[in-house]
């Protein structure tokens, strides 16, 4: 998630905001900042998923593990995972 949202999603917003500076061939900066934003997403969902096998794992058997019990963290990561998959079908 660090990685996403440090570095590929500033990229992706990089490549938009800096897309005349960059004398770039026409169309380029879109397809790099299409891909930076697709690769950021699945990125999140790779670790989303880890972070849930993670949690499994560290409950004792049979015991619930709470994904999203926790209103902070868990929550607010769970509603922006959402989100950003929402926002692919805006596009």
């Amino acid at each position: 998630m660090a990685m996403s949202w440090g570095i590929i999603v500033p990229l992706a917003i990089g490549s938009s905001l800096l897309r005349d500076t960059l004398c770039l061939p026409p169309g380029l900066w879109l397809t790099m900042h299409i891909s930076l934003n697709m690769f950021a997403i699945l990125c999140m969902v790779v670790s989303f998923g880890i972070a849930v096998y993670a949690t499994n794992e560290k409950t004792a058997a049979g015991e619930d593990p709470k994904h999203f019990c926790d209103l902070k963290h868990g929550t607010i990561g769970l509603v922006i995972i959402l989100l950003d998959c929402f926002s692919l079908h805006s596009d």
